[in-house]
């Protein structure tokens, strides 16, 4: 029965969370009633084109016209209720008195990350070929083609993917019921600006007529490299959402920092390469915004992570040299976060001024926003993490988020008064202060990045004393410890 073999084999591939969420949506309320929404809503838009057609019927855009109205009701709901739907049931697993099996069983985070963000995906598709007849009949109206009916579409469904990763995202931030609030509020207005972006490049691209220029090789140079982009916005989403549902004993930060680097090498070789048939710097300055929006916000991520490694994550130190160097970038540590964040943050801005092609003055405006924002973040994280350091124990590292953010609200809003310069001297003379503040705790942490019971950097004094007796431990005494 090989037909049976083969359904068997792909039933066991079938994620269990993405059944288990589109089983729920299906007996839910809310899912068929956003798609009666949305047909009622696009039938009614076309109704009223129809019924008015004597006075549009010597344009040669209605169908134009009333694409955009379709297409803004569609992509709305997959990038505003849908999203909010994901998260919503993602915090009602995580909340007190209300832990899901799935997080007590022996699915790994990735799996769980992975299933609701295809039972999202799945329910985005459901609407997009629910509407899709209606978008298609406007060809029939004048003013659109069907490859710029296509390429539009898949442009809303990246939107909307990118949408509800992020609402998962903030669903999975471990924080109180009033926090969560404030970050829905803040991803409600980021999914609002998204859904805003969308519209306004999709009738740019109608006016140029983005259809006709499909079967030319510009148009998959440009295309290509924006959509690899956002590709990547969305694996970092993922990848920080996965560490946030992962223990904090294990090495959670090992796989964002790597999956950062190498998209952000990946991306920066393809807009590149795209420069040379392209012969702007839009795609490059558009990867060095994103990637510095990445790496702040790993500044902000790395300052709430734990001072000292866990044992079991300690036990994979490699022994010394230049591994161990790489290591400490890449392992879970507030210390080696920064350090990584920093990093990259230099080699953003290195590659930018090397294979831009800007004027002299609107390249060095450029680069002075882009060296005000990495200075800005580190200054806001590490006063944060000073601050946290100083009100310890009291204060838990899983909020200094919350801290540096908030620096940086203020701060925007206390310089938004000053000229450039200014600007910038004052961000470059505060992240110079609090890095030399933070010098001597930098340098414990590296020297303190070791396996257990490996030999320190300076060798101790040799004693003709025996060394102690260690303590008598119970094999529960190891499996807390390693726990904490």
């Amino acid at each position: 029965m090989p037909l049976a073999g083969a359904l068997a084999t792909l039933d066991d591939w079938c994620n269990p969370i993405a059944v288990k969420e589109l089983r729920q949506a299906v007996q839910s309320k809310f899912i068929p009633g956003l798609l009666m929404l949305c047909l009622v809503g696009q039938l009614v838009a076309m109704a009223s084109v129809v019924l008015t057609i004597d006075e549009t019927e010597a344009s040669f855009d209605a169908g134009r016209r009333v694409f955009l109205i379709l297409f803004g009701i569609l992509v709305g709901a997959c990038t505003l209720f849908v999203p909010a739907y994901c998260a919503g049931r993602l915090i009602g697993e995580r909340s007190g008195g209300k832990i899901d099996l799935l997080f007590v069983s022996t699915l790994r985070p990735g799996t769980i990350v992975w299933g609701k963000l295809c039972s999202g995906l799945a329910i985005s598709v459901l609407l997009f070929s629910a509407c899709m007849p209606f978008l298609v009949f406007t060809t029939l109206l004048r003013g659109i083609d069907i490859p710029s009916i296509f390429v539009l579409l898949v442009n809303g469904f990246l939107a909307s993917a990118v949408a509800i990763q992020l609402a998962l995202f903030v669903g999975a931030v471990p924080a109180s019921r009033p926090v969560k609030a404030v970050l829905g509020l803040f991803s409600a207005l980021v999914a609002l600006w998204l859904l805003g972006g969308i519209m306004s490049s999709t009738l740019g691209f109608l006016f140029f007529g983005v259809g006709s220029s499909v079967v030319s090789g510009q148009f998959w140079v440009v295309f290509f490299p924006a959509a690899l982009l956002v590709l990547g916005v969305l694996g970092h989403l993922f990848v920080w959402t996965v560490a946030l549902l992962s223990p904090r004993s294990s090495n959670r930060a090992l796989p964002v920092r790597v999956f950062s680097t190498i998209a952000w090498f990946v991306t920066g070789v393809v807009c590149l390469v795209a420069r040379l048939f392209y012969p702007y710097d839009v795609l490059t300055g558009f990867w060095a915004f994103l990637s510095l929006c990445a790496f702040c916000v790993g500044l902000f991520i790395a300052v709430c992570e734990r001072e000292e490694p866990g044992r079991r994550v300690a036990r994979t130190i490699p022994a010394g040299g230049w591994r161990r160097a790489l290591a400490f970038l890449f392992y879970s540590g507030a210390a080696g976060g920064v350090a990584w964040a920093c990093v990259m943050i230099f080699l953003t801005v290195f590659a930018f001024v090397v294979i831009s092609n800007f004027p002299p003055g609107v390249g060095g405006r450029v680069v002075g926003v882009m060296v005000g924002m990495g200075a800005g973040a580190f200054a806001c994280a590490m006063t944060a993490l000073l601050i946290r350091r100083a009100a310890r124990p009291a204060f838990k590292p899983e909020y200094t988020w919350m801290v540096a953010l908030s620096f940086a609200v203020v701060s925007l809003f206390v310089l938004s008064g000053i000229g450039p310069g200014g600007c910038l001297a004052l961000i470059l003379v505060w992240a110079i202060f609090v890095g030399c503040g933070s010098l001597r705790w930098f340098t414990e942490r590296v020297h303190g990045f070791r396996r257990p019971g490996e030999a320190p950097a300076r060798p101790p004094i040799a004693s003709t004393e025996p060394p102690p007796e260690p303590p008598r431990t119970s094999q529960l005494d190891h499996t807390t410890e390693e726990t904490l």
